[in-house]
């Protein structure tokens, strides 16, 4: 990457070890970030009060897990800094600690040794992740207690374009219906799928379905997940000259007061890939960066000379690399191989808005 992409961002990196936090440092400096250091979770809550760093990288080794307390300072007492990346650095692979520091906030976790190209392309990520929602006017969605009492619990304010923005970077097209069947949002994916597609139209502010039968199954689906008691259901949508679409109709835990969404329709293009990243392949499984980069190859359906070929090196070393993926994975044939890598690709989480 040319430092000018880069456009100086500051990172506040965090270690207690002088010589890696050093080394560390002028990595990022090198490629174009602004580094600001600190040697504990003190130092760094001191430097967040006349500092906003765009990034926040800690390692995980500081002493008496000063590390979690600062995600968990960072995050419920600077709301300043809450479109800021708060990354981990860890040399824990257990995948309860992985899932535990991510509810706490932690918005991505880095293996050790610190690959300073798997680094860079996930501050890259979290940048276009920012931007994406700095970019979305916020729209407000209100459910407000009618007895007047401001101060009551149940109150919310959700921001469904927030959330569809946040989807934005998923495979799965998701669209929010109110409970007339107007389309309230959605997100990217959907739009380019209904956009380049025939299957699916949007008229009048509520998508239509072209053919009548699944036009017919689609209004049963939606209904269900409006009822008395409602229920997801499946409809697939045939188009001419592919595999057919799957809209997956959810409904929302909002019971349909004051306008707020009740319906999620998340659509499923099987004949799109879901995507795969080296970087995350490789942090799941413990991938040198040629492996994840023969995983990915593989799981898009090259062949060995191929990739051989793609790569210039041997056939013996695209080989030997994938003697190494089988052992990493605990996989034996390239076909479990690559089903495994596909599986482990990111997809849409559950819609679930807590009413």
């Amino acid at each position: 990457m040319a430092v000018s992409e880069v456009n100086y961002r500051t990172v506040l990196y965090v270690d207690h070890n002088e010589n890696s936090r050093s080394a560390f440092a002028a990595g990022l400096r090198n490629i174009g970030y602004v580094v600001v250091e600190a040697e504990s979770a003190k130092d760094a809550i001191a430097m967040l009060g006349d500092n906003s760093p765009d990034f926040i990288i800690c390692d995980d080794a500081l002493p008496n897990l000063a590390a979690v307390e600062l995600l968990k300072a960072v995050r419920e007492n600077h709301s300043s800094l809450d479109a800021t990346p708060f990354i981990l650095v860890s040399a824990c692979a257990d995948r309860k600690e992985v899932l535990r520091l991510r509810e706490l906030g932690a918005d991505d976790i880095l293996s050790k040794p610190i690959d300073l190209e798997i680094v860079e392309v996930t501050l890259q990520a979290c940048s276009a992740q920012v931007r994406r929602l700095q970019r979305s006017k916020p729209h407000f969605l209100e459910r407000r207690d009618t007895s007047g009492n401001a101060g009551n619990s149940a109150d919310v304010e959700v921001s469904f374009s927030n959330l569809a923005e946040t989807l934005d970077g998923m495979s799965r097209g998701v669209i929010y219906l109110d409970s007339s069947g107007v389309i309230r949002n959605m997100n990217r994916t959907a739009d380019t799928i209904i956009s380049e597609g025939s299957a699916l139209q949007i008229i009048s502010g509520r998508l239509s379905i072209t053919r009548p039968p699944s036009a017919r199954s689609f209004r049963d689906a939606v209904r269900a997940a409006t009822a008395q008691k409602p229920c997801s259901s499946i409809v697939p949508i045939p188009r001419e000259t592919q595999t057919p679409l799957v809209l997956h109709v959810c409904p929302l835990e909002t019971g349909g007061r004051n306008g707020l969404p009740t319906v999620a329709i998340v659509i499923i293009d099987p004949s799109v890939p879901p995507p795969l990243s080296a970087p995350i392949i490789a942090q799941i499984y413990g991938l040198t960066r040629s492996e994840a980069r023969i995983a990915v190859a593989l799981a898009h359906g090259n062949r060995l000379d191929e990739i051989a070929e793609l790569f210039s090196v041997s056939p013996a070393t695209i080989a030997f690399h994938v003697q190494n993926l089988f052992r990493k994975t605990q996989t034996t044939r390239q076909s479990e191989l690559v089903a495994l890598l596909l599986r482990s690709s990111i997809s849409t989480p559950v819609l679930q808005i807590a009413a």
